[in-house]
């Protein structure tokens, strides 16, 4: 599913709740430069097996936020390098499902997300992570549930 939708900068929408991605490995740039997409229905999407998603969102400009169910599943990915990436609208992401246990690499992961107000995991971060996340100004918040993480914009 790498670069599936790459370049389909007239897509506004897209409903992917009857995708089947239960074997898929590679999802790297798949929504790369779908810069007028502005909602994206992730609520099926099977990422058990998948274990790179270098700059799948890159570039998709118009985007304003995510949220990743339970089937969002990150065990086996080690690259999430650019995943973000230049989606300058982007204000809130939900990863309910979020392990970061693998990932080695995840440079400028969420670079050029200047609209970034709250960013929600749901377990401790690699330090890589939290730094990307403070320089565009969110903050750490303590939240009283189990792991829960929100970095919100001061």
């Amino acid at each position: 599913m790498g670069f599936m939708f790459r370049g389909c900068s007239s897509l506004k929408k897209l409903d992917l709740s009857k995708f089947e991605t239960n074997e898929v490995t590679n999802m790297r740039f798949m929504f790369y430069n779908c810069s007028f997409l502005t909602k994206l229905d992730l609520p099926n999407f099977d990422t058990n097996n998948v274990t790179t998603m270098v700059g799948m969102f890159y570039g998709c400009e118009k985007l304003e936020g995510l949220e990743f169910k339970d089937n969002f599943k990150t065990e086996k990915v080690t690259d999430m390098s650019y995943m973000f990436h230049g989606c300058k609208n982007l204000n809130n992401l939900i990863f309910t499902n979020f392990k970061i246990s693998e990932i080695s690499k995840a440079n400028d992961m969420f670079n050029n997300c200047n609209s970034l107000q709250t960013v929600i995991f749901n377990e401790n971060l690699d330090k890589k992570i939290i730094e990307q996340l403070r320089n565009l100004g969110l903050t750490e918040e303590v939240v009283e549930e189990g792991n829960k993480i929100t970095l919100k914009k001061k």
